[in-house]
């Protein structure tokens, strides 16, 4: 019977679903006349109302309907919707990636329902089964109840019915006289002793019916069955009677046991399944029972779920539209419901489910359980979320490019997509292109160079910076550099080219004017190197001229700083002095010309330096009396001489005192006449009147000479100041001119050319640094002196800091030795220790290691500071160039700079009071001393 049955279903099913298929076609028709009469206000989006349509024709006809419905949904969108309208033609290759997409989610649709439907009906086919099952057991029950047995005291059977013949298989006269334990075992007894226990004696009184529970019950051919016997007792005339009333549950056990089977086999399939599962209480929504799967989509252990209802994993912006498909459901407005949504898993992250429902009902059609399925499809979602931004990166990559690009097909070349840029090259719009050829529209200059291009393409070679001529749609001619690439989609699909362009047109242009410029500014620079070369040699001999006339000069002079150190001498006052030049400068005057150690008289040190502190203080000329000043012969004895000392300011621009020219006029010889006892001497008196008008026509000769030599020195502070300034100006030009033509158009340049701009901007930085150096040098003669207590430890280490650069990637083995206190200009003197310290690091460049040394020391209470290398070291013979201005005793291509650093750090020095020299040993590097106060502290 049930085999037929289901036969019988089959064919209805199989009936159905070819008028299914035939009712799935509708929902794609009615979702074109939808989307055509709102086409104005959908576009562009073109599957809009097809989607519900395939979602409408799956529910309909299961996978066949969706699979019919997708199909025809594809071809209304592609011939409806898709550009070009009304036609099958491919215009854009994103269009078959939509179609793609869409057949795709409408397989997925199809598929779904499909195990949906399958699903409902096996749970259909069980319900059925345990209905069936259920009313097979009522009829063995009640069939069973038939058999009777009555007995007597003695177990001794008196009556045996139809139903119990039937039952055990044996007749009534076979029965009847026959002790019971025959169809029922010893254990009836037992049974039966405990029923009739405590019943009374009186007569003719009944007793109700007992169950004794479940028996065995022993057939005529020994087969035993389970039973279950119910007994009454009852006294009639004084004769006990029993009366035994059976039922054959073998059915029923057979049918428990097979529905015990069957709820195996469901709970099996339900807790295994590869979906997430749960029954729903359709009332109140909580979960009656779940599975292993949808514990690990959710996060929750089964206890858990157990204790929530739906509604609570999802999500809150979900809830609404869960509450209302689980009502229709309800209500009985769809047998089934498949919906996308959002659970909340226990770590609050967010999980995408397909939930396909449906619901089972009792005989009287009242909901009694809810089946849930739930997919996860997280995974799905977040790879459609990223096509959709990987699609709209690559749309606003494209569209946003500065470069101009363009994809067209590899066969005709036919415009798929261009940019705002591209359209902007070629002053078309993209209405105008896009279907169009770029042979069509003229674009090449030359169209054989697209064919050569594409031949290249088609061989699978890449086309990078390929430079050639297209024209605009005003036919203006564009220089342009070409990129292109083949890009084969490996399927039917046709291969497309993607293909950048970028203009050099200006650059081109450019291109001829830098050449000139390049050669108008060679020539420049060649101009200005000669003209600075000039005022170097004419600035030399002006120096050179200005020494040799103060050197010459027949008075006695002496230049010092504010620190009274000796920094000029004249040949006069040497030899009135009997001291050497080289003896002298750089030395303290005090150092130089001391108070006779065997005169305890003598005050010349004391009345010289309060005069030269009147200078300082005054910043006027201070005019000394006739001093007693001695002075030191070579063998270290002391010869007397008389002076007439006058001592005068040079002052800066601002008025500063920047050196004391120190005039003298010797006047032993008439001091010792003036102590000579009074005589009466004409001649004598004569001569003696004579030597005064001498001395103070030397007073007048020297304030004249000092008022020129101070002229000369602002004249030619001027002179390099101005010339310095006036050649920055053009050299800046020059390298910022030649820096940009090798940032913009170097590419285009030729190697020779590169490297000549290369060499300009090299020898225009030198000459900037040539500059700089003489501007530093000329500064320092100008800038006051800040005098304070300083650390030169801290100097040093400031020093060190700013030449990093110099000491990266070098083996230095740094010595820092105590170094006291000093006073000075902090400033001032960090370069001193910069200069000293870039060169020991510059010259010791070439050893493996290199060695440098600080450090101090005192001799004579003077402290001597050092700076002592490894390096190259120089011949001491030439020691005398070493402190001039652009004085260098290695070659530039050996070592680079400028030979002013030394003269910066001697001008720094002899302001401060001190003087510098230098040690050195070839090839065993250099020692550089400096002192900053020639007199030991008091």
């Amino acid at each position: 019977m049930s085999c037929v049955s289901t036969g019988v279903r089959q064919v209805k099913q199989g009936s159905g679903t070819r008028h299914q298929i035939l009712l799935a076609l509708a929902p794609p028709m009615v979702a074109l006349g939808m989307q055509w009469a709102l086409w104005f206000w959908l576009k562009p989006l073109v599957f809009v109302l097809f989607y519900p349509a395939v979602f409408v024709s799956s529910w309909i006809g299961g996978w066949r309907g969706g699979l019919a419905g997708t199909a025809l949904s594809v071809m209304l969108v592609w011939y409806f919707f898709e550009p070009p309208q009304l036609s099958f033609v491919i215009e854009e290759p994103r269009m078959l990636l939509g179609l793609g997409v869409f057949s795709g989610v409408g397989l997925l649709f199809a598929v779904l329902h499909e195990k949906l439907r399958a699903a409902n009906e096996e749970l259909v086919a069980a319900h059925e089964s345990i209905q069936r099952s259920e009313a097979r057991m009522s009829n063995i029950v009640s069939s069973a109840m038939d058999a009777i047995i009555s007995v007597d005291s003695d177990q001794i059977i008196v009556l045996f019915n139809t139903a119990a013949e039937s039952m055990f298989r044996c007749s009534a006269a076979e029965a009847l006289n026959q002790p019971l334990d025959r169809f029922i075992p010893q254990r009836f007894r037992e049974a039966h002793k405990k029923h009739v226990k405590g019943f009374g004696q009186t007569s003719h009184t009944s007793r109700s019916m007992r169950s004794l529970g479940t028996l065995s019950g022993v057939r005529a051919n020994g087969d035993e069955f389970p039973i279950e016997a119910s007994i009454s007792h009852a006294e009639v005339a004084g004769q006990k009677t029993y009366t035994v009333i059976l039922r054959d549950i073998t059915e029923r056990k057979e049918a428990e046991e097979a529905l015990r089977a069957s709820e195996e086999e469901f709970r099996a399939s339900f807790y295994s399944a590869a979906v997430g599962k749960a029954q729903v209480d359709p009332h109140t929504g909580r979960y009656l029972r779940v599975n292993a799967k949808l514990c690990e989509i959710t996060g929750y252990s089964e206890e858990e779920l157990l204790r929530k209802t739906f509604v609570e994993l999802t999500h809150p912006e979900d809830q609404a539209n869960d509450k209302v498909a689980h009502e229709r459901l309800t209500r009985g407005d769809v047998s089934g419901i498949s919906l996308e949504k959002r659970y909340v898993g226990k770590d609050g992250r967010i999980v995408w489910v397909n939930v396909s429902t449906s619901l089972i009902r009792d005989e009287g059609g009242h909901p009694l359980r809810t089946l849930a399925v739930i997919q996860d499809i997280t995974a799905r979602r977040e790879a459609e979320e990223a096509l959709r931004e990987s699609e709209a990166r690559f749309t606003k990559v494209f569209r946003s490019n500065p470069g101009a690009i363009c994809i067209t097909t590899m066969q005709d070349g036919r415009f798929i997509e261009v940019n705002e840029h591209y359209c902007q090259l070629f002053d078309l719009t993209r209405e105008e292109l896009i279907g169009q050829t770029s042979v069509k529209l003229a674009l090449w200059d030359d169209p054989a160079t697209r064919t050569m291009l594409m031949k290249r393409l088609q061989a699978h070679e890449l086309v990078r910076d390929y430079e050639t001529r297209f024209r605009r749609k005003n036919g203006g001619l564009i220089d342009a550099v070409i990129s292109m690439e083949l890009i084969d989609f490996s399927d039917e699909q046709e291969p497309v080219v993607v293909s950048m362009f970028a203009d050099i047109t200006e650059r081109k242009q450019a291109k001829a004017k830098i050449s000139r410029l390049n050669a108008e500014l060679e020539q420049r620079v060649i101009e200005r190197t000669a003209q600075l070369e000039a005022v170097n040699v004419e600035l030399s001999s002006s120096r050179a001229e200005l020494q040799s006339l103060f050197e010459s000069l027949p008075g006695l002079y002496l230049v010092l700083t504010p620190g009274f150190t000796i920094v000029a001498a004249s040949d006069a006052y040497l030899k009135a002095t009997l001291a050497t030049r080289e003896g002298i400068l750089g030395r303290g005057l005090f150092e130089v010309l001391p108070d006779n150690p065997d005169d305890p008289a003598a005050d010349g040190v004391s009345n010289l330096r309060a005069s030269l502190e009147r200078v300082l203080h005054n910043a006027t000329a201070d005019t000394m009396a006739i001093q007693k000043y001695d002075v030191r012969r070579p063998d270290g004895t002391f010869e007397e001489h008389y002076w007439s000392p006058v001592n005068s300011p040079l002052l800066d621009a601002d008025g500063r005192v920047r050196h004391i020219i120190h005039r003298v006029e010797e006047v032993t010889e008439y001091v010792r006449y003036k102590q000579r006892p009074a005589q009466d001497d004409a001649a004598l008196n004569a001569r003696l009147q004579q030597m005064e008008a001498e001395v103070f026509q030397s007073s007048q000769k020297m304030q004249a000479a000092n008022k020129l030599l101070e002229a000369a020195n602002k004249e030619l502070e001027s002179f390099s100041y101005s010339v310095s300034h006036d050649l920055r100006a053009p050299l800046r030009a020059m390298d910022g001119f030649s820096r940009a033509v090798l940032e913009d158009y170097g590419p285009q340049l030729p190697e020779e050319g590169r490297r000549y701009l290369q060499i300009i901007r090299s020898n225009t930085q030198k000459m900037g640094e040539l500059i700089d150096d003489l501007l530093t040098f000329s500064r320092l003669s100008r800038a006051p002196l800040n005098k304070q207590k300083i650390d030169p430890r801290m100097l040093v280490q400031s020093a060190l800091d700013e030449l990093g650069s110099q000491r990266e990637g070098r083996q230095i083995d740094l010595r820092i030795e105590s170094l006291p206190e000093c006073e000075g200009d902090p400033t001032l003197l960090k370069q001193v220790w910069v200069n000293l310290l870039s060169n020991a690091l510059k010259y010791s460049r070439k050893r493996e290691t290199a060695v440098i040394e600080i450090g101090c020391r005192t001799e004579d209470g003077i402290n001597a500071y050092f700076v002592r290398d490894n390096g190259a070291g120089f011949d001491m013979r030439y020691a005398h160039k070493l402190f001039g201005v652009f004085q260098r005793l290695h070659r530039a291509e050996d070592y680079e700079g400028t030979g002013v650093g030394l003269a910066i750090v001697q001008r720094v020095i002899h302001r401060h009071g001190g003087r510098v020299w230098a040690e050195s040993v070839m090839d065993q590097g250099a020692t550089f001393h400096f002192t900053l106060e020639e007199e030991p502290p008091s």
